[in-house]
C-alpha cells in the first residue's frame, strides 16, 4: 500500500469536468456518482455527500465514489438516523483492486464516528474485486433489481408485459387518463403529497421534497431527468421520477394517489415509460430495489409482470456502531407501528 501510494495520491476534490468526463466513459459509469448529484445532495436538507478520489501525479483519475451521509431528522434524532450510502460505487478505473482498497482505507478513516453504518448498493457483479470489501469487516448481503432491455423488438418488449398489465392500461386509457411530462417545479409540487402518502402506506421515510425540487432544477436542463405524470380530470393522481443517463434509466420515486387506484395510473405511466425508452434508443430500464431473494415482496412480484430480468448484484455493508445501531433498529420499529 505504502508503495502504491507513493505513486499517488488521495484526494477529495476534483475538477468537475475530468470528473465528468471519468464516470460518463467508465463502463460502470451512473448518475448517483456524478458530480451532478455530488452537487444536488449537498444542498438537500439532511443530506451531505462526499467524494473520496484516487488520481496519479499527473492528476489522471483512478477511482472514485461518492458517498452521501443520510439523516431523517436533524439534532440527536439525526445521530440516530445517519447512514452512509454509496450507489453504483466505487468506479475504478480497470477495477483495480489496489485503487478499491486504497479507496476504502481512506473512507473508513473518515467515516468513523460520522454514520451508524455504510452500505454499498452494488449496479454490476463486483467478482474477485468483491473481496475487497470482505477484508476491509464488510458484509455482503444479497439485493434483487429488475433490468429491462429497452433495445429489444417493441412487441417483443410489450408482449412480456403480463396480459392483466396491459388490461388495466386498456382500462385506465378508457376511464381519461392521460400521461404526460411534467415539465415544470410548480406541476411537480402538485405531485410531492402524493409521494409522501405513498411511502407512508409502505412505512418507508421519505426524503425532504427539497431533493425532488433541486434534482430538477440541477437535472432537466441537462436532460437527465424526466418526470412522468398520471392525470384524470386535469388532476395529478399519479408520478414517477426517473434520472436519465447514458443509455440507462433508473426508476427513482414513485407515487399514486389510493383515492383514484382504479384508474391504474402506475401500470399507464410504466408502459409509457418503456414506449419511450424503446422509441429513444436507451438500452436499460433500472426497475430498482426488489428485495431479497429468501423473502416475499409484493413490490417485486408487481414489478416482474413488465418482463425484465432478476438480477442479484447484492450491497455490502458494515455496522460502525453497534449499540447505535440497535437502538435505531428498535426506533425504526416504533415509527413503522405508528
Amino acid at each position: 500500500k505504502k508503495n502504491f501510494m507513493t505513486k499517488h495520491k488521495f484526494v477529495n476534490s476534483l475538477n468537475k469536468s475530468d470528473w465528468s468526463k471519468y464516470i460518463y466513459n467508465h463502463p460502470n459509469g451512473n448518475i448517483f456518482q456524478s458530480p451532478e448529484m455530488y452537487d444536488i445532495y449537498n444542498k438537500t436538507k439532511n443530506y451531505k455527500a462526499y467524494l473520496f478520489a484516487i488520481i496519479d501525479f499527473e492528476d489522471n483519475i483512478l477511482g472514485l465514489m461518492v458517498s452521501v451521509i443520510q439523516k431523517e431528522h436533524s439534532g440527536i434524532l439525526g445521530i440516530l438516523s445517519a447512514r452512509a450510502v454509496v450507489d453504483g460505487g466505487p468506479i475504478i478505473k480497470n477495477n483495480d483492486p489496489n485503487v478499491t482498497s486504497q479507496l476504502l482505507t481512506e473512507y473508513q478513516k473518515f467515516i468513523k464516528g460520522k454514520a451508524i453504518y455504510s452500505l454499498f448498493r452494488n449496479f454490476w457483479n463486483w467478482g474477485l474485486n468483491g473481496e475487497v470489501f470482505l477484508k476491509y469487516g464488510f458484509s455482503y448481503e444479497q439485493q434483487l433489481d429488475i433490468l429491462i432491455d429497452l433495445k429489444q423488438d417493441k412487441s417483443e418488449l410489450f408482449s412480456k408485459i403480463s396480459k392483466n398489465k396491459r388490461r388495466n392500461v386498456t382500462k385506465s386509457s378508457n376511464k381519461g387518463t392521460i400521461i404526460k411530462d411534467i415539465t415544470s417545479i410548480e406541476e411537480l409540487e402538485k405531485s410531492f403529497q402524493i409521494i409522501k402518502e405513498t411511502y407512508q402506506r409502505v412505512k418507508v421515510p421519505m426524503p425532504s421534497t427539497d431533493l425532488f425540487k433541486i434534482a430538477f432544477e440541477t437535472l432537466y436542463p441537462k436532460g437527465m431527468i424526466k418526470i412522468f405524470g398520471a392525470y384524470f380530470e386535469n388532476l395529478i393522481i399519479g408520478v414517477r421520477i426517473e434520472l436519465v443517463y447514458k443509455e440507462n434509466i433508473f426508476d427513482w420515486y414513485a407515487g399514486s394517489d389510493a383515492k383514484h387506484n382504479n384508474k391504474y395510473a402506475n401500470d399507464a405511466i410504466l408502459l409509457n415509460i418503456l414506449q419511450w425508452g424503446n422509441e429513444n434508443n436507451f438500452g436499460i430500464f433500472d426497475f430498482g430495489g426488489a428485495g431479497k431473494p429468501d423473502k416475499p415482496y409484493g413490490v417485486r412480484d408487481h414489478k416482474l409482470k413488465f418482463g425484465g430480468d432478476l438480477v442479484e448484484f447484492g450491497r455490502y455493508k458494515k455496522i460502525h456502531n453497534g449499540f447505535l445501531m440497535n437502538v435505531a433498529e428498535v426506533l425504526y420499529f416504533i415509527y413503522k407501528k405508528i
